[in-house]
């Protein structure tokens, strides 16, 4: 059996970390916290997504070569 690299490890635990103190400050926080947190989290959601559905329904690659030779 061939274990993941150390990196892997790391991150996973990084991962559960996180989540735990994500559980911890909602435990923790009152309701408008929770409101300001959910607001935060659907403008960055907003900020996101919109250029992700433009290069998903992009007929041609977002990204253009780094030379100009190409153009």
């Amino acid at each position: 059996m061939k274990l993941p690299p150390a990196g892997v490890w790391v991150g996973r635990g990084l991962a559960a970390l996180g989540l735990v103190a994500v559980i911890r400050a909602v435990l923790a926080a009152n309701v408008w916290a929770l409101v300001a947190a959910l607001g935060g989290f659907l403008a960055a959601t907003g900020l996101a997504l919109a250029p992700l559905v433009r290069a998903w329904l992009a007929d041609q690659p977002v990204t253009v070569p780094s030379d100009f030779e190409h153009a």
